[in-house]
């Protein structure tokens, strides 16, 4: 009987025990969840981007870009190393533009270039040894006809020799930071040693578009040129289908920029699109789907990515948001007592008059509207106190949408003035040698902003702990009843 009523009590035991330990998991559970709304709450969450649902080849390198911002708004093999075809003339024709001084000035044709080659990947205008033509011609012939042998022509009479030229199409690279791209030739013909990156081209065109002839030359969709002593006059109409409105492939809202096309590089692609005051650039490389001797698949990519970004994002003013923004203040320690500022240093609102931002569409127009606002996060360096120098770097600053994290614009805190620390000289010669506690204004920001991150992450932690060394406590217990527990067997009752 005294087994029995053992064992029995070592089963109940064994209960309790097991039911405290679901108990504490269902205890830690709570905490768990509770403590994970906390930190939910306690800083913003960011939303994921807008998803593009069209469908790109895996080889096609692809990249959009506001033309406005410079955001990325889509990108695909953005820097693999590709062959760049006739898109490379974009290079040519910003070097040209900034190297002549009269486009109305006719030049003549050198003899040097080979004027009657046809076969194979060259393309060509038309144009003949001693031809008089101006450059502007030159330049409309080569962009929109992709007349290789205008490419020729321009970089002779512009750099002197074709070799020439290239060299300053890498200098000019260089300078703009294309670090991925080289170049050998001036119309984009496959050669060993012509390569460049979707992000590169994009670096380029952002450069190129901000000359206004180039701009003009680009969106035209048809240029008739003069007669010459050795061509009729004649229209040339532009490769680029979207800009031709009789074209399967046209888009309204098309405003340039070069076609390319290769049979190394495939079918390429740069263009602009304009849609409610937003600037789109898109770039499509490596379209290996033809349709005769066209390849045509660059053109609904190129369209279908317009779309996406025009559905999905808009750029605004940044100066307009941030029109209502509240000064930054930081409280500097150990400051003068003669110190007009209390020891604050106040830094106003960036200028940023001419700075445009792309925002998801919702971010934007919440902020516009009153429904969202902009919040200011401080980064600060170790430890502000004075001495302080005008000019000293402070820490920076980034602005945010509250709702949803979206970065606006990020900016160094610099100090605007002097700041003497206590004990130092006066600016009437006296000496201040009472050190003050700093007396900071509303909102102003300390050392560090986030010190209520700590009671978030020090408290759970505690209690963790706690939890922990209450269940290897229950577990200890329950070792011991094991070992000194009677083995207990079954008996069949006859």
């Amino acid at each position: 009987m005294y087994k029995v009523l053992r064992n029995c009590y070592t089963d109940c035991t064994h209960i309790k025990l097991v039911e405290r330990m679901y108990s504490l998991k269902r205890i830690i559970s709570v905490f768990l969840v509770f403590f994970a709304g906390l930190f939910f709450l306690s800083g913003t969450a960011l939303a994921d981007p807008p998803q593009y649902d069209g469908s790109i080849n895996s080889s096609v390198s692809a990249l959009l870009m506001d033309a406005d911002s410079g955001k990325v708004l889509f990108e695909q093999n953005a820097d693999a190393q590709i062959k760049p075809a006739s898109t490379i003339k974009i290079l040519t024709c910003i070097i040209a533009l900034e190297n002549t001084a009269d486009l109305d000035q006719k030049v003549k044709i050198p003899a040097e270039g080979d004027w009657t080659r046809k076969a194979g990947d060259y393309s060509t205008l038309g144009i003949k040894k001693d031809e008089l033509i101006t450059m502007r011609d030159l330049l409309y012939g080569m962009m929109l006809r992709s007349g290789d042998d205008a490419a020729d022509a321009v970089a002779i009479l512009v750099g002197g020799s074709i070799s020439n030229f290239v060299d300053m199409m890498n200098q000019k690279a260089q300078e703009l930071e294309m670090t991925s791209s080289h170049f050998v030739n001036a119309g984009g013909l496959d050669r060993e040693g012509l390569n460049v990156t979707a992000r590169d081209m994009a670096k380029l065109t952002l450069y190129a578009l901000k000359n206004p002839v180039f701009k003009q030359i680009v969106g035209t969709a048809s240029y008739d040129m003069e007669s010459t002593n050795k061509n009729h006059a004649r229209t040339i109409q532009n490769t680029n289908y979207l800009l031709i409105p009789s074209s399967e492939y046209y888009y309204q809202y098309a405003t340039g920029i070069k076609t390319g096309s290769t049979p190394g590089a495939g079918g390429c692609l740069v263009s602009s699109a304009t849609k409610n005051g937003m600037n789109l650039i898109c770039f499509v490389y490596g379209d290996k789907q033809k349709k005769g001797t066209e390849y045509v698949n660059r053109y609904p990519i190129t369209k279908s990515l317009f779309e996406y970004g025009f559905n999905n994002y808009k750029t605004v003013s940044l100066s307009e948001l941030m029109k209502d923004v509240e000064p930054i203040q930081v409280q500097v320690e150990n400051y003068s007592p003669d110190d007009s500022g209390n020891g604050v240093l106040t830094f106003a609102p960036p200028d940023v008059k001419e700075v445009y931002v792309t925002l998801e569409k919702k971010t934007a127009e919440d902020l516009a509207s009153g429904n969202d606002k902009i919040v200011a996060k401080t980064e600060l360096r170790e430890k502000i106190e004075a001495p302080i120098e005008k000019g000293d770097l402070i820490g920076t600053v980034t602005y945010s949408s509250e709702a949803t994290g979206e970065t606006l614009y990020t900016e160094n805190l610099i100090a605007p003035r002097d700041v003497l620390e206590a004990g130092s000289m006066s600016t009437d010669g006296q000496t201040a040698v009472e050190t003050l506690q700093p007396t900071p204004p509303k909102k102003v920001v300390t050392e560090s902003d986030n010190s209520a991150v700590w009671y978030f992450m020090i408290i759970p932690a505690g209690l963790i702990v706690f939890l922990v060394i209450r269940i290897a406590t229950v577990r200890r217990g329950r070792t011991k009843f094991k070992k000194y527990r009677k083995p207990h067997y079954s008996y069949r009752i006859k």
